[in-house]
């Protein structure tokens, strides 16, 4: 069955993915490139590595890593079309940020358990800086190629925050959903509500807020096909998106 990559690359895009796969990675499992992706480097998966040689993935450097391949693809393929999916593992467990990078949020662990511990708080907002550090980069590469405002960024996540009950985030659950009930794992509206950020200059209004329209993620293939003019009627009888 078609995907968003195929019908992209069938419009000349060059189709790219980095970060988390997990859309199988045992033994027979089909590698990115059966799903319409002509670069890729993942983990959970069967095709490419995310790392390159020489390099290590640790809990501390995963936005880092990623974020150096998004920068190597926009440099090679800024004279084409392209479409990027830069799959993020943080803020997803286990997080494990260095000293240096806690260093800024140290005022929100107290004195007298600085000697053993980092408050949840601290770990988290560690993490959430490196993620928007490695964002500032794929944007400062856009803009040293030229292309800041020729290109649609859509910036998202895939549930709400994780719980302080976790073995995997208990040292590090600081996440809110805001005032809607429930975390990840919950189909409550803290479970499944997500930030939903769109940058196209020129074309979506800066410095807006819709709290008004539904949109889920199986209607961003239509939507982003529609915006950039490509051909995705293929879709049509395959999913339950629309173009919103």
């Amino acid at each position: 069955l078609p995907t968003v990559y195929d019908v992209f690359k069938d419009a000349g895009y060059v189709t790219g993915h980095y970060g988390k796969w997990h859309i199988g990675h045992g033994e027979g499992a089909p590698p990115p490139a059966e799903y319409g992706l002509e670069v890729s480097g993942t983990s959970h998966s069967t095709g490419p590595g995310l790392v390159h040689a020489g390099e290590k993935l640790t809990n501390a450097n995963k936005s880092e890593i990623i974020a150096n391949r998004a920068v190597e693809f926009i440099e090679a393929h800024a004279e084409q079309p392209f479409f990027l999916s830069l799959w993020i593992m943080d803020p997803h467990s286990v997080l494990d940020p260095t000293a240096e990078q806690m260093e800024p949020y140290l005022k929100h662990t107290h004195p007298q358990v600085m000697d053993s511990y980092r408050s949840s708080m601290t770990v988290y907002y560690a993490i959430i800086s490196a993620i928007d550090t490695a964002v500032g980069r794929v944007l400062e590469a856009l803009e040293a190629q030229g292309l800041s405002e020729d290109t649609i960024i859509v910036f998202t996540s895939d549930n709400g925050p994780s719980p302080l009950w976790s073995s995997g985030t208990g040292h590090a659950g600081a996440g809110s959903a805001g005032p809607f009930r429930g975390v990840k794992g919950s189909l409550y509206e803290g479970g499944i509500r997500l930030p939903f950020i769109v940058r196209w200059p020129g074309q979506v209004p800066s410095n807006y807020l819709d709290m008004d329209s539904i949109v889920s993620a199986v209607d961003m293939p239509q939507t982003l096909a529609k915006m950039a003019g490509v051909d995705a009627s293929c879709l049509e009888t395959i999913t339950d998106g629309e173009d919103r």
